[in-house]
């Protein structure tokens, strides 16, 4: 069990810390503003757009015929308004469906694997521990739980577990994660104040 433990110890101290991102596209008249987003997997891509720019993930032979349909279990914002968070590594295709025909308005994000463990420690607004953690996580944020929003997500950016106004105590939330799968998850607190987000290691021992 010691060497089990010491081996994650060293994946964590040796690997690069990286703040998690949020990358925001809008529109500038009828194209995305950015056209193509790259992002590493855990990002957030949040759409702000109106509701006369709905978009929609397409595939790539439906994005290269500026075409409009939907993609099976792809991503789909009607208001124009949404967050997508970065999963499984390539290139994601989304248009306009509104507009994609006439204007040629569509996008792409290209997702990077991950290098490093990003530690959610850096940012200032929220803290994870323990990382790695076996049966319960501790998340603390700056601001009240109570008025957020927390959704875990896998490496596929499948949700897992969400929260609508936890409850906390002054210690901040605890959140049983028995039941998860070993491996990385990212957790993101979403509010009126903003979004953060981290991740952290599901582990056995």
């Amino acid at each position: 069990m010691k060497k089990i433990l010491l081996f994650f110890l060293s994946i964590f101290s040796a690997v690069s810390l990286n703040a998690q991102q949020t990358f925001t596209v809008t529109n500038a008249g009828f194209a995305f503003n950015p056209s193509t987003v790259t992002v590493s997997q855990g990002d957030i891509v949040h759409f702000n757009l109106s509701a006369s720019h709905p978009v929609l993930q397409v595939s790539q032979a439906t994005w290269t015929a500026n075409g409009s349909t939907a993609l099976s279990g792809g991503f789909s914002f009607p208001s124009g308004i949404g967050d997508y968070t970065a999963g499984t590594p390539g290139t994601y295709y989304y248009v306009c469906s509104n507009h994609v025909s006439s204007f040629g308005m569509k996008g792409t994000i290209v997702v990077n694997a991950i290098t490093g463990i990003r530690d959610i420690h850096l940012r200032s607004e929220v803290r994870l521990y323990p990382n790695p953690a076996v049966d319960w996580l501790i998340l603390q944020t700056e601001g009240n739980l109570m008025d957020s929003e927390v959704t875990i997500f896998d490496i596929t950016g499948k949700t897992v577990m969400l929260f609508k106004k936890p409850e906390s105590s002054g210690d901040g939330m605890r959140i049983d994660i028995g039941s998860l799968n070993t491996g990385i998850y990212f957790v993101r607190v979403k509010s009126d104040s903003g979004i953060v987000s981290g991740k952290f290691l599901k582990s056995k021992i």
